[in-house]
């Protein structure tokens, strides 16, 4: 038998999440060589070109339109437009089913969607709000996205999700977040929205994905985390995020508990702890600069900064040093049980 590029990236995969051992890792050597053979790259290949040229194809579509805007009819762009989400479409009619032509069609389908409908919203200026054109996006592509069942259109699909909620608590609430007048509310409703997907992905990501893979998880923990990871930062000096910044620390308790003794996952360790490490690292800033009277003195600011540096640095280091003898324990059949 011999190993393709998919199988040994799990069987790596599990190694790394403690689930293999050394021991098994070499009788799976035994069996064949774990380094991908010609036919794998040749595989591994033809998907990256795969997606490469429908994302290439996608944007010169986009590009049409914009260097063409004032020669075309209107009738015409529309009808281009449509073209291209139906010869996607078609595409994938015409590929086996979840073979890498039909996702790279489908996730071809799903740009072409967008490109559709902003022209149409610029046409006919119909007056919607731009958060309305993302989620008549997400909403229109969900079912493209499934029958896809690939990682790249889940994560088109969460950017576009993302940003039809983030367009839309800024225009309701003013979601900004390089101003302290930053919304608790929409930082809630962002991060309650993500760690649902988070949830979704950990729960049916073998329904969700043809090649379950951790990629597409750790990208939505860290979109989860970031919203109450700025809320924690601003709660050392704005009452109103406590019970947000309480809320921070409880999701990264939680995540190092998950992805320490649940699903082991190094990466998802590494997000919470250098969350934590960020949110210390101001509130530390906070009492040296503000609460602390004698560094607040002009001359000791040095020492104030000489003090956050040591502690960047141990902390990280630390952390570090931690995920290193995670690492090194979960290949250990002793640990790997427990991990």
């Amino acid at each position: 038998m011999s190993w393709n590029i998919s199988q040994i990236g799990q069987i790596f995969a599990l190694a790394e999440s403690g689930l293999l051992h050394a021991g098994q890792v070499k009788d799976a050597a035994r069996l064949d060589a774990l380094r991908p053979a010609r036919a794998a790259w040749l595989e591994m290949g033809s998907r990256v070109c795969a997606y490469a040229g429908t994302l290439l194809l996608a944007s010169a579509v986009i590009f049409f339109f914009a260097y063409n805007w004032a020669d075309l009819p209107r009738f015409a762009k529309i009808g281009l437009a449509l073209a291209g989400v139906v010869v996607a479409v078609a595409a994938a009619g015409f590929s086996r089913p979840f073979a890498t032509g039909w996702r790279a069609a489908l996730f071809g389908a799903s740009l072409c969607t967008g490109a559709l409908l902003a022209l149409i919203g610029q046409t006919y200026q119909t007056g919607a709000d731009i958060w309305e054109l993302f989620a008549a996006w997400a909403l229109l592509i969900t079912p493209l996205v499934l029958l896809a069942r690939s990682s790249a259109s889940w994560l088109l699909w969460l950017v576009v999700a993302n940003m039809a909620l983030i367009r839309m608590l800024n225009q309701n609430f003013g979601f900004i977040l390089w101003y302290y007048n930053t919304n608790e509310l929409s930082l809630f409703i962002v991060a309650g929205f993500n760690l649902v997907l988070l949830a979704a992905l950990e729960l049916w990501s073998a329904r969700l994905l043809l090649r379950p893979s951790r990629h597409l998880h750790r990208i939505t923990a860290l979109a989860l985390i970031w919203p109450l990871t700025f809320a924690g930062c601003v709660a050392w000096d704005d009452a109103d995020y406590a019970l947000l910044s309480f809320g921070f620390f409880a999701l990264a308790a939680v995540m190092l508990w998950f992805y320490r003794q649940i699903r082991f996952d190094l990466a998802m360790l590494a997000i919470a702890g250098f969350a934590l490490i960020i949110v210390t690292t101001t509130g530390l800033g906070h009492w040296l600069f503000v609460e602390v009277t004698i560094f607040s003195l002009k001359n000791d600011a040095a020492l104030s900064l000489i003090l956050l540096a040591l502690y960047l640095i141990l902390t990280t280091g630390a952390l570090a040093v931690w995920l290193k003898r995670l690492h090194r324990s979960a290949s250990t059949p002793a640990q790997g049980k427990n991990a």
